[in-house]
């Protein structure tokens, strides 16, 4: 008898904070995880800190050939978690278009890289799952990119749930 494939997990952003929490949550579920991260130093550290099982890759989120390089390299994919995020605060008067731009990049655009290449790497039955923030529908003084770009993502995965869902899938 041919032993089951085990489950294979790509977590964006999985070098700090959410995502290295869920690598270690899929890791412990019995998945093959792959680390992704622009910070590809600290995704190589978590990965040789897991050990067995969980690799490491480099992403930049802002970068579609980056972003479709790592989906073709790491499916089949049973589950893609996008946990990359960043926030550059300041007031709307005061923010530079820079950081606003940076913000919106990482925060929205790439969670529609992520979403695009995602789907084509994704198994039947698979999932794909992006972590917005309460501040998709709160706002924060001197939070107005991080605040757009989340509710965008929200949005974002509205749309892809009518668009991605497969026939029979529930």
């Amino acid at each position: 008898m041919i032993p089951a494939r085990r489950r294979a997990a790509l977590v964006v952003g999985g070098a700090s904070g959410i995502g290295l929490a869920t690598v270690w949550a899929l890791q412990l579920e019995g998945c093959d995880v792959v680390v992704a991260d622009v910070n590809v130093d600290a995704a190589t550290a978590v990965a040789d800190e897991f050990g067995d099982g969980v690799t490491a890759m480099g992403l930049d989120v802002t970068v579609e050939q980056s972003v479709a390089d790592v989906m073709t390299a790491s499916a089949p994919l049973d589950v893609v978690v996008n946990c990359a995020g960043l926030s550059i605060p300041g007031a709307i008067a005061e923010l530079e278009l820079s950081a606003w731009r940076t913000t919106i990049d990482v925060c929205l655009t790439g969670t529609f890289i992520v979403l695009k290449h995602a789907a084509a790497a994704i198994v039947d039955g698979g999932s794909i799952i992006c972590v917005s923030s309460l501040n998709a529908r709160q706002p924060g003084t001197g939070m107005a990119s991080y605040c757009a770009a989340k509710a965008g993502v929200t949005m974002l995965v509205e749309v892809a749930a009518l668009e991605l869902h497969r026939a029979g899938s529930g």
